[in-house]
């Protein structure tokens, strides 16, 4: 919708133009009116209205003045209203770049709608044009394709400085590559420059950069003291008017500068930072600066894969899920956003791989193909392994009579105190010698070895996640004393619970 402001001396010719506007039923907004030639220079200045309407003859600053002026400083469109005696002065307020002239006698709600309905279009033109100019020169500058020297500076605004605010939309994060699909995105650049901003501050340019990036060149006046701040809330104005529509983005505010052509350096950070973007859940604006990068030190992520892997085969429900937890902290740490999704790729591919060893029925694999943050995904690849693991005992537990199950379960419940082989037995209501036979010809292992094995992952998972003192973990456990503990632990684990407890705890870290 166009935005028209009018200008004359006589009140009435005001109104009467007013009126034939609204008459001819274009839409269209009259956002200001003004007889005073000098205050009307000044609210254009602030509304920046797409046309204006102003009579020639007017004290102080005449109508000519007060056109180039208005054309000089932006695309606002002016137009003189002029009566006969004044049309030669008309006709040099063409040369000065006026849109055209109108006689006042002349004027009629059909000749206006015309005229507004030829102004849109043109105007619309126009507007592309030189944003695309505006864009084209944003970007060359931004990528260091053009430079602007390091003496430039504004003579009329020396303490004058800059910033860049970078809108992003992390893409969403896709476990199945192959139903990843092209966003196009596209902002208004031309209506988010235009916004109201906090006092002192102005986007000057507002330009797409790169596929799912928009940068704003933010100019700040020497009589903005707080500028961070000042920057932040920018930032959260154009940010709400952005989401209205296409909720996700965010936006990166770079440091403040003294000289312009520090831009090119902050804006290299900037890119810098997007690829982390989707680490800050809940954060829709911050700075450059606060954004964590990928530490010197890389994490043994593959590592971790692979020993999730290996455990897989095995049925150490709970130690895999600490080594996927292990493993997503060490990805968030250090990946970007493609490394880190490329990882979680990696480890639903080993869990399928899993499936079709253990011939499972995989309809825990039905996960969503997309999430729009880590907390859901990993929720999800978590809810696979756990179901992995139950879907695997079932399996197992299947295969044992009824005996070994009801001797399995009386040993889960049991372990933590002195119990034997009879005692076992007794609950099953078996002898102890068939119950011994059971366990051979089924598990391939004795009754005591079952007990001991039970009773040393317990110990394990204890060290692990320190839930009772080290010293009592003996007796939690059903051994018969601390040393005896220490040398069942080290004869199936190979090193001592102490150890073992402090490469635990490193993994995990």
């Amino acid at each position: 919708m166009l935005s028209i402001y009018l200008v004359d001396d006589e009140p009435m010719a005001v109104r009467y133009t007013q009126m034939l506007i609204e008459a001819s039923g274009y839409p269209c907004e009259i956002v200001g009116t003004q007889t005073n030639s000098t205050r009307a220079y000044m609210e254009i200045r602030t509304l920046k209205p797409d046309i204006v309407f102003t009579d020639i003859s007017m004290p102080i600053m005449d109508g000519l003045e007060l056109a180039e002026k208005v054309c000089k400083r932006g695309d606002t469109r002016v137009y003189l209203l002029t009566s006969y005696e004044d049309f030669e002065f008309a006709k040099r307020g063409v040369r000065i770049g006026v849109a055209d002239y109108l006689l006042k006698n002349e004027l009629s709600e059909k000749l206006l709608k015309e005229l507004l309905e030829n102004a849109e279009r043109e105007i619309a033109a126009s507007r592309r044009e030189r944003q695309l100019i505006l864009e084209q020169n944003v970007r060359d500058f931004l990528f260091g394709s053009s430079r602007v020297p390091e003496d430039h500076v504004y003579e009329e605004r020396r303490m004058q400085r800059y910033a860049l605010l970078t809108f992003y939309k992390p893409p969403k994060l896709w476990i199945d590559p192959d139903r990843e699909p092209e966003e196009d995105l596209r902002l208004d650049s031309y209506a988010l420059q235009r916004m109201d901003f906090p006092k002192g501050m102005d986007c000057t340019a507002f330009a797409q950069t790169r596929s799912r990036e928009y940068c704003g060149v933010v100019f700040i006046s020497e009589t903005v003291v707080d500028s961070g701040r000042r920057l932040f809330q920018m930032a959260d104005i154009i940010l709400s008017r952005i989401t209205q529509d296409d909720p996700g983005w965010k936006c990166i505010c770079s440091d403040v500068c003294q000289r312009f052509f520090e831009l090119q350096k902050e804006y290299r950070r900037q890119t810098e930072c997007t690829a982390y973007l989707y680490r800050q859940r809940d954060q829709s604006v911050c700075f450059a600066h606060d954004i964590i990068y990928a530490p010197e030190e890389k994490l043994p992520v593959d590592d971790l894969l692979d020993e999730i892997a290996r455990m897989l085969a095995g049925d150490d429900h709970e130690g895999t899920i600490r080594k996927a937890e292990a493993f997503f902290a060490s990805c968030r740490k250090q990946d970007t956003q493609n490394a880190y999704i490329e990882h979680m790729r990696s480890l639903f591919q080993v869990l399928k791989g899993s499936t079709l060893r253990e011939r499972s029925s995989g309809d825990y694999l039905a996960i969503s193909p997309c999430y729009t943050d880590t907390v859901n995904l990993e929720r999800a690849l978590q809810n696979c392994i756990e179901l992995f693991f139950e879907e695997k005992e079932r399996a197992v537990l299947a295969q044992y009579s009824e005996h070994v199950l009801r001797a399995q379960q009386y040993v889960r419940k049991e372990y933590g105190r002195d119990i034997s082989v009879s005692d076992i037995a007794q609950s099953v209501g078996v002898s102890e010698g068939h119950l011994r036979r059971l366990f051979k010809q089924e598990m391939n292992m004795s009754i005591v070895d079952y007990l001991t094995d039970y009773r040393i992952r317990q110990a394990k998972h204890l060290l692990r996640d320190h839930l009772v003192p080290n010293a009592d973990i003996w007796k939690e456990t059903g051994f018969s004393s601390a040393q005896y503990f220490s040398f069942v632990f080290k004869k199936k684990e190979g090193i001592s619970p102490k150890e073992y407890q402090k490469r635990a705890g490193s993994e995990v870290r």
